[in-house]
């Protein structure tokens, strides 16, 4: 931590150092674009965590204002699949079976679990046109108020059908939360923030999912339809409360200077930053409008089609696989944990107390990870919850051998455990780690539509899963329980060696430096050792 003088005397030199030649537009010739953004990236290296959150508390603010959706959608993410385990549920919109009891159908769950993943693949997609035309708080405030109508016909389905189209028309407005969620939080805070800011949008998914649990667990023994349309109805909150402080958000200065809105852009500069005078400020908004202009001599002009050409696939193949690789390392397990567990003989109470728990520990993790990450970097953080993961995940599935063959809740307590503790290693890694390096790998000027087309992936894995999951989960189908696992091992193992050979680490580089560092083709283990000045 740096004295206020010693903070004061950086923005001087950083000021003093800016040479500025001037221009009909105010801003500097092409041939002094690169003086300039070395001394603001040499000016946040230099500011620790402290002095870069009191420069930019109320970008901070703004962040967490936004991430409130993401709590939203790991509330919702969690909610149906919970629901297969509640009798008031099961007997309202399932089958009766020959042993008296109610079940939803695996055709049934998986279409109710395709809902959502469907309907984000279209948002995804689709947020990424809204959010280069109208910008990024109007395309937030509408779909807001588009979920608060949709979420009428979840309450109300009459029918599974119903319920089930309910579920795709609010899956694209996940796919759209999930979007511009990180899209904001990585333009508008600085490189000490990046990753804390980043990575908070994991924590408030798990905050979404840590609600989700406790309410599902109150409403757990009550036999009433109320016990399935309360825990809709809260959905309600969110939006309602977001609206009341969204519209007073300041827009991205990258997506106004893009629009050639500069003006617009310092004064969304003004409410974001805590600069003492307007020339620390210009040469703030100075250096987005050069890395802009740089961007622009590239192709003015985007298209879907240019996070495919040079070094942007690779940078697309990165966003899209750290997105997927979390799907693909196990995570899909949890939103039938519950379930699971029931299966497995504990009984309802405990099943839903398990889930309960397991996001408690999430949130723990995602804590902890803020320190691990700023510590260790993306890439470390990444491989090694990789490899703990795997690991776990066989030992989950070793231990489903002796608990089907002996018929003994022991051995479903023991794998509760390990799940436990993936819980805390996935909240701990990549969980929010992803969620850092899917935000600082694309390109400025493709910044939406990579981070777009990231959520497409992970929504597509979530697809695949939602077929495939309660397939083998169900005693009726497959029936394989925790041997399931073995299948998430072999899927860890695979993203692993990937990981180790195309994941690069950009902690500690601002937006800049990564352009450059694509743009010399390193391979990725040579990203963290390379050096501008």
């Amino acid at each position: 931590m740096i004295s206020d003088i010693s903070l004061e005397n950086r923005k001087s030199n950083f000021l003093t150092e800016t040479i500025i030649t001037s221009t009909s537009t105010g801003f500097e010739d092409d041939e002094c674009i690169q003086l300039p953004i070395n001394n603001i990236n040499r000016f946040e290296h230099e500011l620790s965590v402290f002095d870069s959150f009191l420069l930019y508390k109320k970008a901070v603010f703004w962040c967490i204002v936004v991430s409130l959706t993401i709590v939203m959608d790991g509330y919702d993410g969690a909610l149906v699949s919970g629901f297969y385990a509640q009798p008031a549920f099961q007997k309202y919109y399932g089958e009766l079976l020959h042993d008296g009891t109610y079940s939803i159908s695996a055709a049934w769950q998986t279409a109710l679990g395709m809902g959502s993943p469907v309907g984000r693949v279209i948002g995804g997609l689709g947020v990424g046109y809204f959010a280069s035309k109208f910008g990024r708080k109007y395309t937030l405030i509408g779909a807001l108020i588009m979920i608060i109508g949709i979420l009428f016909i979840v309450f109300f389905a009459t029918s599974i059908g119903m319920l089930c189209a309910g579920l795709i028309l609010s899956g694209i407005l996940w796919g759209v939360f999930n979007t511009l969620a990180p899209t904001y939080a990585s333009e508008v805070c600085p490189l000490q923030l990046r990753g804390i800011l980043t990575a908070y949008i994991n924590l408030a998914w798990v905050i979404g999912q840590f609600i989700n649990m406790g309410v599902m667990n109150g409403f757990v023994n009550v036999k009433s339809q109320w016990a399935y349309r309360i825990p809709f109805g809260i959905q309600w909150i969110w939006p309602v409360m977001i609206l009341c402080v969204l519209p007073f958000a300041p827009e991205s200065p990258w997506w106004l200077v893009r629009k050639d809105r500069v003006s617009d852009a310092r004064q969304s500069l003004k409410r974001l930053t805590s600069f003492n005078n307007t020339d620390q400020l210009e040469k703030y908004l100075n250096t987005i409008v050069k890395t802009d202009k740089e961007a622009r001599k590239i192709d003015n002009s985007i298209t879907w089609s240019d996070c495919f050409r040079e070094t942007d696939l690779r940078r697309t193949e990165i966003a899209c696989m750290v997105w997927s690789c979390q799907a693909l390392c196990g995570n899909p397990m949890f939103g039938y944990v519950a379930y699971f567990f029931e299966m497995a003989g504990i009984s309802e109470t405990n099943a839903f107390k398990i889930a309960l728990g397991l996001t408690a520990v999430g949130f723990i993790g995602n804590i902890i990870s803020w320190f691990l990450t700023f510590r260790f970097g993306r890439r470390a953080n990444y491989l090694g919850g990789l490899i703990l993961m795997a690991l776990v995940m066989f030992f989950i599935g070793i231990l489903d051998i002796p608990r089907k063959n002996n018929n003994s809740t022991k051995y479903a307590w023991g794998q509760s455990i390990f799940f436990f503790v993936f819980a805390f290693i996935y909240d701990l890694t990549i969980g929010p780690v992803a969620f850092i390096i899917v935000s600082e790998i694309p390109s400025v000027r493709l910044r939406e539509k990579t981070i777009a087309l990231a959520t497409t992936a992970y929504s597509l894995w979530g697809v695949v899963f939602q077929i495939a999951v309660p397939y083998m989960l169900n005693p009726q189908k497959a029936n394989w329980s925790g041997k399931t696992c073995f299948v998430f091992f072999v899927l860890g193992i695979l993203t692993l060696v990937w990981t180790y050979f195309r994941l690069p680490e950009t902690a500690n580089r601002t937006y800049s430096e990564i352009d450059r560092l694509f743009k010399l083709n390193l391979p990725a283990r040579k990203f963290k050792g390379y050096k501008f000045f």
